[in-house]
């Protein structure tokens, strides 16, 4: 064999080596997409609605990114599996990441979540408080001895339901509370097992649209006074009000105070993923906007504004955002 053929084949051993090399030591192909579980929450909430609408964007849009969507019990149970790293990405209430990534109120006893990174707001949501149409209650006040379904236990609707009833000195003992996804919710309201149902998610909320097919209903309002003592004790809700139209039988706006949940991922997710993650988001957001209502209307910049004071954020949505001009 000729020197120049020896050289040449062991030019190709060499190129042989280094692929192996590269292949077994983490460096796949772009063909290879990296495996992202996202916490669904609720089936049946607006909030599972838009955690859907996320993974079929990366699925369809971002070829580096094998999307799954895995119901979990709220906010609440997101928190833990992210900071145990059973999932990639979840969500839930702002009040419930802020209070874990510190490690105080409800999660003193479980230290600071510090795996938390966030990745931006979802939506904001109004308080809703449905009713039967014929039902006694008028305010809130009028919750006292009623059978109350307050979320899943343990879930983000829980301790929403905690802190603004709490704000008017109203607490679980007073109540009767019932701890139900949102399709048993509408079940104990339509049977007459259930007096009244809080929500804290995107609205129109899809549990709410199917009972208005069938049953009549009112939201509950609050009383600025009382928006007023909710917002001063946790300012991370904020004033507002549901707007008519929202459900059929709503004809005049709704005053109530909103809040919103929170997008964050583990930490220890590559950077580049959480930034193409947020980039496909906002890339292809017609899809989100389609996907649902509470959609129609966000920023980048609203939805970096709304998380920033909550938690850290992940670098790759740092990234993103500084890319976009939204961090200076």
């Amino acid at each position: 064999m000729s020197f120049l053929k020896k050289g040449k084949s062991i030019i190709f051993i060499l190129l042989i080596c280094i692929f192996v090399f590269l292949a077994t030591n983490g460096y796949a192909q772009e063909s290879d997409p990296f495996k992202l579980t996202i916490g669904g929450g609720p089936i049946g909430s607006g909030f599972f609605v838009v955690m859907s609408a996320y993974a079929r964007i990366m699925n369809e849009k971002v070829p580096a990114i094998d999307a799954s969507i895995e119901g979990t019990g709220g906010g609440i149970d997101n928190l833990y599996l992210v900071q145990d790293g059973q999932i990639e990405i979840g969500g839930g209430i702002c009040s419930g990441t802020y209070m874990a990534f510190r490690g105080v109120e409800d999660f003193e006893k479980d230290g600071a979540f510090s795996n938390l990174r966030g990745v931006s707001m979802m939506y904001e949501w109004p308080l809703q408080i449905i009713v039967m149409e014929d039902s006694s209650i008028e305010t809130v006040y009028d919750f006292k001895g009623k059978r109350v379904a307050v979320g899943v236990r343990g879930g983000g609707g829980e301790t929403v339901s905690r802190q603004f009833l709490g704000s008017l000195g109203i607490t679980f003992d007073d109540i009767e509370p019932v701890w139900v996804g949102y399709a048993e919710t509408m079940d104990g309201l339509k049977l007459g097992d259930i007096d009244a149902a809080i929500f804290n998610t995107g609205v129109p909320t899809p549990a709410v649209l199917e009972l208005q097919a069938t049953h009549s209903f009112r939201v509950i309002p609050f009383s600025d006074e009382d928006i007023s003592k909710i917002t001063t004790d946790y300012p991370y809700y904020i004033p507002g009000v549901m707007k008519a139209g929202t459900y059929e039988t709503i004809k005049e706006d709704i005053p109530t105070f909103f809040g919103f949940p929170v997008l964050y991922a583990h930490k220890d997710v590559p950077y580049d993923i959480v930034y193409k993650f947020l980039k496909g988001i906002w890339d292809n957001f017609d899809i989100m906007e389609a996907s649902h209502s509470s959609q129609i209307g966000l920023t980048p910049q609203r939805c970096y504004e709304n998380i920033n004071p909550i938690l850290p954020l992940h670098p790759g949505a740092e990234l993103y955002y500084r890319e976009i001009g939204v961090i200076k």
